[in-house]
C-alpha cells in the first residue's frame, strides 16, 4: 500500500494530500 501510494502520491518527498499530476 506505502509503496504504491508513494509511486503516485508522494507525501513523503513532497508534503501534498494530492499533487498536481
Amino acid at each position: 500500500m506505502a509503496e504504491k501510494n508513494s509511486s503516485k502520491k508522494v507525501t513523503t518527498k513532497k508534503p501534498a494530500a494530492h499533487p498536481p499530476a
